[in-house]
């Protein structure tokens, strides 16, 4: 194991991949959110964003040649320094893509609350093992797994989908019965964008001649349609 008080620039390289876990967590666990919480969607969505924004790409080509040289030349001091400029690169992509967001915030709902514990330990273990494996090259493993942000995020999330599957798994047979007992009229709305905006219109409009239930905006999976349902849904919708 390398000496921190020996090696300052690893230490550096350290501190700045904490710091940086933080924006890179929020970016790709809202875009996990955005993507309903779908293994292998986040990673498809940061290689759309490559593709699309050469800015990014050049970021990404940078992340990728400093990362490299931390590995292959990455003994102390010169190692670390390389895994720095990695960890610097990394922690702007995907450029344009804030880490607040715009028109869809990241909420802080119980799920994702435990996703965000998942992607964690994983890349925690990532780095443990990544640090075991590289010895006096360790200082690149925070930088591998940074780079790594994105499929390491669709590995948290795979691992979560069959325990999120099993915990919901009662409250989506409730909302079954709720629904074969009430029998309400359903109007299903799709689309890429405006679905909330035209159900919040169609719910107003029908609300003059039927008790209607429209799921709230972020209740938008299965699980929180599940909750709608059992929460609101009564005889007469």
């Amino acid at each position: 194991m390398i000496d921190l008080l020996r090696y300052p620039p690893t230490l550096v390289a350290l501190v700045l991949a904490l710091l940086a876990a933080v924006p890179i967590a929020a970016r790709w666990l809202r875009v996990a959110q955005r993507e309903h919480y779908v293994p292998g969607w986040t990673t498809r969505m940061a290689w759309l964003w490559v593709t699309r924004e050469p800015v990014t790409a050049g970021l990404l080509i940078v992340a990728l040649t400093a990362t490299t040289l931390a590995v292959v030349g990455g003994v102390p001091p010169l190692g670390p320094s390389w895994a720095i400029g990695a960890i610097v690169a990394l922690a702007l992509i995907p450029l344009g893509l804030p880490v607040r967001g715009r028109s869809a915030k990241l909420a802080l709902t119980d799920r994702l609350k435990r996703l965000m514990v998942c992607w964690i330990v994983v890349h925690v273990a990532a780095t443990i093992v990544l640090v075991a494996v590289l010895g006096p090259r360790a200082a690149a493993a925070p930088a591998l797994v940074l780079l790594l942000g994105a499929p390491l995020t669709d590995l948290a999330l795979a691992i979560m989908a069959p325990i999120e599957r099993a915990g919901s798994k009662k409250f989506v047979v409730a909302a079954q019965k709720r629904l074969a007992q009430v029998r309400p009229r359903v109007v299903a709305i799709t689309g890429s964008y405006g679905k909330t905006s035209t159900k919040n219109y169609v719910a107003h409009l029908l609300s003059a001649t039927y008790a209607t239930v429209a799921s709230p905006a972020s209740f938008n999976n299965r699980l929180g349609l599940s909750r709608a349902v059992n929460d609101k849904l009564v005889p007469g919708t």
